[in-house]
């Protein structure tokens, strides 16, 4: 049997070899391995040095409120771990 090209069949072998070998280059890291100890002594430390700055009137107040997984504490920010 003569033929040139390739099949369908043979293309997605190889498109489905490649996309397995390239999960790992694809997938995010998860560089941030802090856990959610870490986010409550973290929260507990800034939310404290805001507070020293009104007491000492270098601000009058200061909000907390969350962005996506961000905590931010006046003009702190703490980011969250996934999951």
């Amino acid at each position: 049997m003569n033929r040139k090209g390739v099949t369908l069949f043979e293309t997605m072998v190889v498109l489905s070899v490649c996309l397995v070998l390239s999960i790992p280059v694809i997938l995010p890291k998860d560089d941030n391995n802090q856990d959610w100890q870490n986010v409550k002594q973290e929260f507990a430390q800034k939310y404290i040095k805001e507070q020293q700055k009104v007491v000492l009137g270098k601000e009058l107040d200061f909000n907390i409120y969350g962005y996506k997984n961000t905590i931010i504490i006046g003009s702190e920010k703490i980011k969250l771990p996934r999951g």
